[in-house]
């Protein structure tokens, strides 16, 4: 432990203080973070004169800022609750995303930014920023990136537990700033207010779902769908839910997840293929940047993969830059930067395992090398 704090003096400390911090903002009342600062407060004077002073402030310092931004995060989300939540609303927001769902009353849900806010009663809009999830029974003709006004809008807050006792839809709405679901109806009047004649957003979309209607067309049936489970991360197909299924009754059910090591093979693939282009190694890497971003851009994203491509990023921008970069150093900053932004993320299991593994197989891995 102590080689590896020697390693990573900057990056290590800061990410274990910011999940220490993360964790006692999240567990402990608010007394008990006085505690906890003051305690904080006590060991920087202790470590003053230390040889690591400047390792252990930033642990210090970081953990300090962790609790910070977890107790904003939730303050935050909390406010909205209290000032939205049951009551009747009319919002103006953005379509962000359309996607399919498989559901026996519904076949499609919205997520819409929702950017102005007033109540029934009122005359004036009020400015704020939360998402909220629309679900529809029929398929709506608009599309990401288009500007609509719902009226008569009643969202509940989710309950804290489902009935097995584990954290439900609260955490992961905290994290999203999903305020609520919506069920259109016909209580809830939709009006398309504008559609931007260039939005990015409509192209991404449209783009991700024509190449997935042409792979249709060139593969099978079973072929496509598991070419968009694995590789296009796209979960929204009718058949992959009684697919999905038939694995978890086998424990494989992480088999049709998309993960890191899904880009790591396409970068293999790519970089086999240009091994026989006779071009610059600059260039080279510049191209399978290209290549890896585009991928990005038209696939469905996932933390894990996301985790991937960042890192993979990051490793070949350094190399571009002709700097000395470490898998682990970038591994830790990916890391962190995530947790600083979101730090709600670190109660979610697919982070824990995506991050947390990912960490570990690097250190021992390093550590063979060493011995």
């Amino acid at each position: 432990m102590k080689r590896l704090v020697k390693n990573h003096p900057l990056l290590l400390l800061p990410v274990i203080g910011t999940i220490i911090g993360i964790l006692c903002a999240h567990y402990f009342a608010l007394s008990c973070m006085m505690v906890i600062c003051l305690s904080v407060f006590t060991l920087g004077l202790f470590f003053a004169g230390h040889n690591n002073y400047f390792s252990y402030t930033s642990l210090l310092v970081f953990v300090g800022i962790g609790m910070l931004l977890f107790t904003l995060q939730t303050y935050h989300f909390n406010a909205l609750s209290k000032q939205f939540l049951y009551k009747n609303l009319d919002v103006i927001g953005t379509i962000t995303a359309k996607e399919k769902i498989v559901s026996q009353y519904y076949q499609e849900v919205l997520t819409v930014n929702v950017r102005k806010v007033r109540e029934a009663k009122q005359k004036d809009f009020v400015a704020t920023s939360f998402k909220l999830l629309c679900y529809t029974k029929r398929k709506p003709s608009f599309l990401p990136g288009d500007t609509i006004k719902l009226k008569n809008v009643f969202c509940k807050k989710p309950k804290l537990k489902n009935l097995t006792g584990n954290t439900s839809f609260l955490n992961y709405s905290i994290k999203e700033n999903i305020l609520g679901s919506i069920f259109l109806n016909k209580k809830v009047f939709l009006q398309k207010i504008s559609r931007p004649s260039l939005s990015i957003r409509r192209l991404l979309w449209q783009a991700k779902n024509n190449l997935y209607l042409r792979i249709k067309h060139k593969l099978s049936k079973t072929g496509t769908l598991y070419f968009s489970l694995i590789f296009l991360g796209n979960k929204q197909l009718p058949e992959a839910h009684s697919l999905r299924q038939t694995f978890s009754l086998w424990g494989l059910s992480h088999f049709l997840a998309r993960s890191g090591l899904h880009i790591v093979l396409f970068i293999f693939l790519w970089r086999f293929l240009l091994s026989f282009v006779p071009l610059h190694l600059f260039i080279k890497t510049v191209i399978l940047i290209l290549i890896c971003f585009f991928y990005n851009l038209l696939s469905w994203t996932s933390l894990s993969f996301s985790r991937a491509y960042h890192i993979f990023l990051l490793l070949q921008l350094g190399i571009l830059g002709t700097q000395h970069v470490r898998f682990q150093h970038i591994l830790l900053l990916t890391t962190l930067c995530l947790l600083l932004f979101n730090p709600m993320q670190i109660f979610f299991l697919d982070f824990q395992l995506s991050f947390g593994l990912t960490f570990i197989l690097s250190f021992f891995s390093k550590q063979q090398k060493n011995t």
